[in-house]
């Protein structure tokens, strides 16, 4: 769903224990890269080893220089060895962009625009929640132009259900540096599974059985439920 090809490079940010990035390297022999806080990165880089084990696996250590990680399929940096990032084709962050201190946060989409090739996009899948003031899609506005932009994202809301102002509304947004023209894949297919026709409800029931009981947790006031757990 993403477009990607064999030997193009991945990079994201704030990967937890790996399950995203293994997923894609099982689908696509792309180089990976994860940036992270250290103590998140011993739990990727087990995961990985043990997912991928005739993938050689490069992990920062204090001294190296951003050449050190050449020639490795999977590289973990820790955040702040973010510098050593290489060009890249493919950016994804989910959910820890809101997370983010504002300087944090700024310093990452600098980075991002910087490194993505022409016709990179950075996918990102974040909460509507605020940092300094601001969603994460305003901050994003800043260098990347956005698909869907924010009226496109109220509409989908609208399709689903959903309150787009709503803590619980986690937009699927794509984002092309402005520099770019935008990539060749169908950003409408990168978005497709969060373009519902149906009601949210609906669809939950569709899944989990006629019998079901689904409560729109903005309607019943319960601001800190999330519908997309399990």
């Amino acid at each position: 769903r993403l477009g990607l090809h064999d030997g193009q490079h991945v990079v994201e940010i704030g990967a937890g224990y790996g399950g995203l990035s293994a997923a894609v390297q099982k689908a696509t022999n792309v180089r990976y890269t994860i940036i992270d806080l250290p103590e998140t990165l011993l739990y990727s880089t087990c995961f990985l080893a043990e997912q991928f084990p005739d993938k050689r696996i490069y992990v920062y250590q204090p001294g190296d220089d951003a050449s050190a990680q050449d020639g490795f399929d999977i590289v973990l940096l820790p955040n702040y060895r973010s510098e050593f990032l290489a060009t890249c084709d493919v950016a994804i962050n989910t959910v820890s962009f809101p997370e983010m201190r504002r300087a944090d946060l700024d310093g990452y989409i600098d980075l991002l625009s910087d490194r993505l090739r022409p016709g990179g996009f950075l996918m990102s899948v974040n909460y509507e929640n605020h940092v300094d003031g601001k969603t994460v899609c305003d901050h994003l506005e800043r260098r990347f132009d956005q698909f869907p932009n924010r009226t496109e994202q109220v509409a989908i809301a609208d399709e689903c259900g959903m309150d787009p102002l709503h803590v619980n509304f986690r937009p699927t947004t794509v984002c092309v540096h402005k520099r770019s023209m935008p990539p060749i894949v169908e950003l409408r297919d990168v978005i497709a599974g969060h373009r519902v026709k149906t009601d949210l409800r609906q669809s939950l029931r569709h899944d989990l059985g006629d019998d079901a009981v689904v409560v729109d947790s903005a309607a019943a006031g319960h601001r800190d439920n999330r519908l997309d757990r399990p």
